[in-house]
């Protein structure tokens, strides 16, 4: 552990990396705590991979976490390691009659809606 984790600190923070991936919202939501009012702006835990696993495990547990670019430590490090973790859900669809002419569904171009237009002109040039 690093030598600013001493006592209490020290042991929640092995509890933390033991826990892993399933950290108990209580043992991420008092890290985080303890990380602000002990050393804002700095390195907490043992690794850079610890310390995203922290941020992102007390976001999800409801504190507010930095957001990745947000100056200062936390903040960098969540824009340096965004590769290493994304949503859990992506992001919604266009939906509905513009969705066809959206740069997300370009395999909709070829779909009925689009060619309604020409067979509705071609139609009309049979009848008149």
């Amino acid at each position: 552990m690093p030598d600013h984790l001493r006592g209490r600190l020290a042991e929640l923070a092995a509890a933390f990396q033991q826990a892993r991936p399933c950290v108990p919202a209580s043992l991420a939501l008092e890290l985080w705590d303890a990380w602000r009012t002990t050393r804002p702006g700095q390195r907490f835990l043992q690794s850079e991979e610890q310390d995203v696993a922290l941020l992102l495990h007390a976001r999800a547990h409801g504190a507010l976490v930095p957001e990745p670019g947000a100056k200062g430590y936390e903040g960098g490090l969540l824009r340096d390691r965004a590769g290493s973790f994304g949503p859990l859900v992506p992001p919604a669809l266009p939906w509905g009659a513009r969705a066809n002419l959206a740069p997300e569904g370009g395999a909709a171009l070829d779909a009925p809606v689009i060619r309604a237009p020409d067979i509705g002109r071609s139609f009309m040039q049979c009848v008149l």
